[in-house]
């Protein structure tokens, strides 16, 4: 696909997140906020909503002062 697509594959989708491929499929499942469809046995990820949930990834419990590490012992 083109690099200005605004539908990508899921090896595109592993490419930009450095992710193996079952956590790709495990993301499109789970997120809803990441518009996909089904194109027979195809699976095709909207860029935007892909590049809109990425941003609301990022450090959110650091910027807040929270540690994500597991505190119990």
């Amino acid at each position: 696909m083109a690099r200005d697509s605004e539908w990508i594959t899921v090896r595109e989708m592993q490419r930009i997140l450095s992710i193996g491929r079952s956590k790709a499929y495990e993301i499109c499942a789970q997120e809803v906020e990441i518009e996909t469809v089904q194109l027979n046995t195809a699976i095709r990820i909207n860029k935007a909503s892909l590049d809109r949930w990425l941003r609301q990834q990022r450090y959110p419990r650091w910027r807040d002062g929270v540690s994500t590490t597991n505190q119990s012992n």
